[in-house]
């Protein structure tokens, strides 16, 4: 058994390694065949590695809280914005390879909107970055300013010129 153990940490199954007294005892008791038995491991392993990944993609994205859709408050918002909240829900937007930019006033909800579907897109497997405007500009002119000729600072550039 020890040997089974080591192979396992070895293979980095450590969720096997956590549910394998108990799904031992389970088969046994159960007389599962070894194809189940090994059906049933290999779903734990799978599971752990889901919630494992889902907590490390919401730690990365540097939420400030726990801002879900769960617990937003539509109903301050008009019905078109109602009806746009809740067509951006179902995550579409993520599959198209549509941008979506949220603008309003101080105190409307914006953050926690973009918060949200940041945590929506992380339960769907992708990779979120939040960060607010003014420290996403600053990271852009520290790129320009550390390395003028990368292409994300001629972007810069180009975009600040237009604005200007």
């Amino acid at each position: 058994m020890n040997d089974l153990l080591t192979q396992l940490k070895t293979l980095h199954l450590s969720g096997i390694v956590e549910v394998l007294p108990s799904r031992l005892t389970h088969a046994q008791e159960k007389a599962l065949p070894y194809a189940d038995w090994l059906s049933l491991l290999l779903q734990d392993e799978l599971e752990r590695r889901s919630h494992q990944g889902l907590a490390n993609r919401l730690r990365s994205a540097a939420f400030e809280g726990d801002y879900t859709f769960e617990n937003y408050d539509l109903t301050s918002s008009s019905l078109e914005v109602q009806r746009l909240i809740k067509e951006l829900q179902k995550g579409q937007y993520l599959s198209d390879y549509h941008h979506v930019i949220i603008m309003g006033q101080t105190g409307t909800g914006k953050s926690h909107l973009a918060q949200a579907l940041g945590n929506q897109a992380c339960r769907q497997g992708k990779k979120v970055k939040f960060m607010r405007a003014k420290k996403l500009w600053e990271a852009f002119e520290e790129q320009r300013r550390l390395c003028p000729a990368s292409v994300a600072a001629k972007r810069l550039h180009l975009f600040y010129s237009l604005k200007c």
